[in-house]
């Protein structure tokens, strides 16, 4: 290896800094005895590692012939530059330009390598632009020419040397002259520099004799030709022989007339395309103008290219592309889903099907486009997998609700046991009674999850409109600058609902209308009851009904906000799930009421709810109530059957203490042994209280058949957590007596087993 003494590399150093290229010196077999930072960063190795290696271990082995050469070309000449491919140390590749002297007094080779991988993908792409604009001139149908500033032709296509009879190569060079009779060469010349002079684009129809010697009516085209700095280059022309449309449009006129009748009233959007006349539209029918939004008058007698801005970019080809493929395999074409994009709509999808028209020498004459509008049906399949999301998801949330509930029932279960124990005035009292108040809340949003995604049927019951809208609003404003003004007459009749799911309903209308007056306001709740006739714009079963009526000051909703208000995750707000009214929509419905707005921007928003009315009287659950205690002398025997010990273990403390005799289990199969035994020996339990759900174990509703089939007349308690099972909302058919929704606390214990003791079957 050449000795590189002091003073070369300093120039070396020198040559490196000044360099933008890599730049390395090599002895005289190629290996590296210098390297600059840029060639160590251009192929991923250290300087340190460059050292030593050999130009050869960056080329491919098929390339090591070639390099040689390069080699031996520089040792004769002193000099070469040459391009190729180099790998860097991590396996990629780079196109690289190196320049290289021989420097015989030292015995060494000076590189230069510049990486000219973009300059390559530059010039690969240039060509392969050409090529497709190449290609895409010689395959359009119309005659396709160029002609420079003295009228002489300079580049035609593959139909203008059909047209003329001559290759491109015979064309350029030539003028008009050269292939027309002087009459029609000179009118050409004239309307040519009408164009070269004014810049204009002229069109016009020119009848001309081809080479074939046949007279034919061309539409042409003229345009000038411009280079970026303003540069006049020519002009461009581009010619369609229109001689057989002239003659299929007389023979057509009449065949269309009567299939234009017939297509005019169809239910489905019908285009219909003359094959032979460049795909131009013959026919376009009045559902074809509803449904695109272009009327006939824009459409017919055009080529498709000249109305597919229908379609989104990058589709026109593809549509023009399946036209071809109808005339090339004669057969139709089903394109189940497309968009388009309709002037006031926006994006619509359609159901296409090209068909073609054979015309008697077994050719395609024609293609007949027929389009159904599938925008709704692909927004209701949208829906529908979007329903099946919710439903996984609600899995997930009824697990984590069951769960959650479970361990709420003990926490609310033993604040309200304890709450009988303590005086009204004792200074805990007020605490106890705030935490099970927090604790019934943490209840509704473990359930507002479960019942938007599992879409629950609401457990109904007579419910007190004022007490439902003093709960949700109190809560939801508590601590903002938002007050309320509740306005319904004292006697306004009772809901028939689930008091939880309604409570949500108006919470979700209350905070977004909270949300609309950031600088404060007042929200004005009315409500009245109202007689629903037969035909209604709510959409309801005709009957009683309370409306209520929730008014804001605030921002307002615009009319197209309106329109999807009521949409699964839309929202306005930053950080809005987007589900609030989503499922309030979706509790009102399943109540069988309605609810809508009316809104104003600037002024405020209306909410309208409508609920059936109950024929039930009101029972409001009241604080501090005495719990019910055994009757007579005999303590009455209770079992209750729940996975949870903290459940089992509160019944146990809440029943025991009023004197009733309890026996606990955590499975069905348990109760049913229990149950029989005690049936056997005559010492039956009064009631049975049965978790519905038991992970890995029989649960209530499965348990309740077999222990019914022992006795008809026991009596049975539904629990659970899942609000939505169909057992909860119609537990009678099921044969329970009565249901106990968790989390529950000991009031509502006593009074759901007073009900199940008192109830007949």
């Amino acid at each position: 290896m050449p000795e590189i003494t002091e003073e070369l590399a300093g120039k070396f150093e020198i040559l490196a800094k000044a360099s933008m290229d890599g730049y390395w010196c090599l002895d005289a077999s190629g290996r590296i005895i210098f390297a600059s930072q840029l060639t160590s960063v251009m192929y991923g190795y250290s300087t340190a590692e460059l050292i030593g290696m050999n130009l050869r271990d960056f080329e491919a082995a098929e390339n090591e012939e070639a390099l040689k050469a390069h080699m031996a070309n520089i040792m004769a000449s002193g000099y070469d530059r040459f391009e190729t491919r180099h790998y860097r140390k991590d396996g990629s590749s780079v196109e690289v330009e190196v320049s290289t002297t021989f420097l015989p007094e030292e015995g060494i080779f000076l590189a230069f390598t510049r990486d000219i991988t973009e300059r390559k993908r530059a010039d690969n792409a240039l060509i392969s632009e050409k090529s497709f604009l190449r290609s895409l001139i010689d395959s359009a149908s119309d005659a396709i020419y160029f002609k420079d500033p003295r009228g002489v032709y300079i580049g035609c296509n593959k139909a203008s040397e059909r047209l003329i009879g001559l290759p491109e190569k015979e064309q350029i060079g030539k003028s008009d002259v050269d292939f027309f009779d002087r009459d029609f060469a000179e009118a050409i010349r004239i309307n040519d520099n009408m164009i070269l002079g004014g810049g204009v684009v002229v069109r016009a129809e020119e009848w001309l004799t081809s080479a074939e010697g046949k007279r034919v009516c061309l539409d042409s085209v003229k345009a000038p030709i411009f280079t970026p700095d303003g540069r006049l280059l020519g002009l461009v022309g581009i010619s369609r022989d229109i001689t057989e449309q002239k003659r299929i449009e007389e023979q057509l006129d009449h065949s269309q007339k009567l299939l234009s009748g017939i297509l005019e009233n169809a239910p489905f959007a019908c285009c219909v395309k003359d094959v032979n006349n460049g795909f131009r539209t013959v026919l376009w029918n009045k559902v074809a103008e509803q449904i695109f939004g272009i009327s006939a008058k824009d459409v017919l007698g055009k080529n498709a290219a000249d109305f597919l801005h229908v379609l989104p970019e990058g589709q026109t080809e593809a549509a023009l592309s399946e036209d071809l493929a109808v005339v090339a395999s004669k057969t139709m074409i089903d394109i189940p889903e497309e968009m388009a994009a309709h002037p006031d709509k926006g994006s619509i999808y359609v159901h296409t099907r090209k068909i073609p028209l054979i015309d008697s020498n077994g050719n395609v004459s024609h293609i007949v486009v027929v389009c159904d509008d599938i925008t709704e049906q692909r927004y209701l399949l949208t829906e529908l997998v979007k329903k099946q999301k919710m439903e996984s998801l609600g899995v997930l949330a009824g697990g984590i609700a069951h769960d959650f509930n479970n361990i709420l029932t003990g926490i609310i279960g033993n604040i309200s046991f304890a709450r009988n124990y303590i005086e009204d005035s004792h200074k805990s009292a007020t605490m106890l009674l705030k935490a099970e108040k927090a604790a019934n809340r943490a209840a509704e949003l473990a359930n507002q999850l479960l019942t938007f995604a599992k879409g629950g049927e609401p457990i109904k019951k007579a419910v007190a409109v004022r007490h439902v809208l003093e709960e949700s609003a109190s809560f939801v404003l508590r601590g903002s600058n938002v007050s309320y003004d509740i306005r319904i007459p004292e006697d306004l009749a009772a809901i028939h609902a689930d008091e939880g799911q309604i409570g949500q309903v108006i919470s979700n209308i209350i905070i977004n209308a909270a949300q609309a007056m950031p600088g404060g306001g007042r929200i004005t709740i009315s409500g009245e009851e109202v007689t629903v006739a037969g035909a209604n714009t709510w959409l309801v079963t005709p009957g009683s009904y309370v409306k209520l009526a929730l008014t804001d000051s605030g921002c307002g909703i615009t009319e197209e906000d309106q329109k999807r208000v009521f949409d699964p995750y839309f929202t306005t707000k930053s950080g809005g799930s987007g589900l609030g009214l989503a499922l309030s929509q979706s509790i009102v419905a399943r109540h069988g009421g309605y609810i809508g707005l009316q809104s104003v921007v600037a002024k405020g928003t209306t909410f309208e709810v409508l609920l059936p009315v109950s024929d039930d009287k009101v029972t409001l659950p009241k604080s501090g109530t005495a719990p019910v205690a055994a009757c007579g002398t005999n303590r009455l025997s209770l079992l209750v059957m729940d996975d949870e010990e903290v459940i089992t273990d509160i019944a146990s403390c809440v029943l025991g203490d009023l004197g009733y005799t309890v026996q606990t289990c955590s499975s069905g199969e348990e109760a049913i042994r229990l149950y029989k035994t005690a049936w056997d020996t005559e010492s039956c339990y009064s009631a049975v209280v049965m978790d519905l759900t038991v992970p890995g174990g029989m649960g209530g509703s499965e348990a309740a058949q077999h222990i019914l089939a022992i006795n008809p007349q026991a009596r049975l308690i539904v629990s659970s957590g899942y609000s939505n099972d169909p057992v909860m909302a119609e537990h009678a058919r099921f044969g329970f007596c009565a249901v106990l929704k968790k989390p529950f606390n000991s009031e509502e214990l006593l009074r759901v087993i007073e009900t199940a003791l008192l109830s007949e079957q």
